[in-house]
């Protein structure tokens, strides 16, 4: 078990190591939290007013912003400003950009591989792999995925894309993971990434440490791979890797999954030195 540390605008509490990471959260104490976040399409600049679109300006009146509170503005892609609020009302919300930069680069990147769940599992799967930090999420067909389901992920890709933006801004984000959400299998197997790790009940234990670079998680369907499809994704360069016994749902697998890499990553960032606390420093999302 690890203390619990305050890291600049975060607080880390204690998990058991067997899950080996460090979860932060924000909410817990008041005195951290970041202003709130609006997604903004670039270009702004320092000291232009900016009115901001119907979307954005229901959700400042509904986060009751006034006049002279600060914002976080993003344009979902790195690019980060800080603003105060001009003018909040009925008719219209706009702000005033004070400085502009970029996020700082993660040196945590990864994406998720997930099989089409329904809808309120699959947004609340894309919502939780937001916040843990996922670059991108795609929703792959496999043979025991149902197709109805699959269909109705690719009608609901602009719906996950909201859910996603959403869950950004919540997090303070800088980045909105990208969202595919009809991915055939064939593609899936030639991901290209520095690790390439898919979960399978007859796999190795999850790597303890990933080296710098990205990362793609494949989750399998619910009733798992096909026995040809498990050897197929092997024989393409894939390391099968177990969650331990017990069955999960493909959306707690999928969380496990990238609470274990961002963990492994941080690991080999930090050394052989597990006593360290990870920093903050270089983490995106901060100027």
């Amino acid at each position: 078990m690890k203390r619990i540390e305050a890291h600049r605008s975060r607080v880390s509490f204690r998990i058991p190591d067997r899950f080996g990471g460090i979860v932060s959260t924000l909410e817990d104490n008041p005195e951290v939290r970041r202003p709130p976040s609006i997604l903004l399409p670039r270009p702004w600049r320092p000291g232009e007013v900016l009115a901001l679109p119907p979307g954005e300006a229901a959700h400042a009146r509904a986060r009751r912003l006034r006049p002279g509170a600060e914002v976080a503005v993003t344009d979902g892609a790195g690019a980060r400003a800080r603003a105060l609020v001009v003018e909040c009302g009925p008719r219209a919300v706009s702000v005033r950009v004070l400085e502009s930069g970029q996020a700082r680069p993660d040196p945590i990147r990864y994406g998720l591989c997930v099989p089409p769940l329904r809808l309120p599992r699959l947004s609340w799967l894309v919502e939780k792999a937001t916040e843990l930090g996922a670059h991108r999420v795609l929703v792959v067909r496999s043979t025991l995925a149902q197709g109805g389901r699959a269909a109705a992920a690719a009608a609901a890709a602009q719906r996950l894309r909201r859910v996603a933006e959403a869950a950004a801004k919540q997090c303070g984000r800088s980045t909105v993971p990208e969202i595919s959400a009809a991915v055939d299998f064939e593609n899936a197997l030639a991901l290209s990434a520095s690790h390439r790790i898919a979960l399978d009940p007859g796999g190795d234990s999850f790597p303890q440490e990933l080296a710098a670079g990205e990362a793609v998680l494949w989750v399998g369907p619910e009733g798992g791979f096909r026995a040809e499809e498990a050897e197929r994704i092997r024989s393409s360069g894939w390391k099968l890797a177990s969650l331990g016994p017990r069955l999960l749902r493909a959306e707690t697998a999928a969380v496990a999954a990238a609470v274990l890499a961002c963990a492994a990553f941080d690991r080999a960032l930090r050394g052989a030195d597990n006593t360290k606390p990870p920093s903050t420093e270089g983490r995106a999302d901060g100027f």
